[in-house]
């Protein structure tokens, strides 16, 4: 019986169901790499999409925002690369979960991965942190 192409749909509703399968997302994405071929040179072909669609819909925890830098840091690892609205997205998502100490490590290291924030986003951290009061916080910044 042939199927037909798979639709963004179908792949969604398999994504849900892998996700849901695994026990957390540093699970999933452990598998995710270990179904894709890698080149003799090591480099993994990971799909971007599913890291879009995790971002979006499973990080609620700090939990799973760690597995999530951690996911990241194995795309460009093997030499995935991400537009700016993702990496903005990542970044914040640690504000959406009022953690933004989350991505200090990545707006830390943003010239060795290649991270540049927009201005946006930014000021989006130093008002969150500005907001609390917490001083010293925002001198880890600089």
């Amino acid at each position: 019986m042939n199927f037909g192409k798979p639709t963004r749909q179908r792949s969604k509703a398999v994504l849900e169901f892998e996700v849901k399968k695994s026990e957390n997302l540093e699970i999933y994405f452990d598998k995710l790499m270990r179904r894709r071929n890698a080149t003799e040179s090591g480099v993994i072909d990971l799909p971007r999409r599913n890291f879009e669609d995790i971002l979006k819909r499973h990080v609620h925890t700090e939990e799973d925002y760690g597995h999530m830098v951690a996911a990241f840091c194995n795309y460009l690892g093997h030499r995935n690369s991400f537009p700016q609205e993702v990496t903005d997205a990542l970044l914040t998502k640690a504000l959406t979960l009022k953690k933004p100490e989350l991505a200090f490590d990545l707006i830390g290291s943003h010239a060795e991965l290649l991270i540049h924030p927009k201005a946006k986003v930014m000021r989006s951290f130093f008002n969150l942190i500005a907001d609390r009061g917490d001083w010293e916080q925002l001198k880890a910044f600089f």
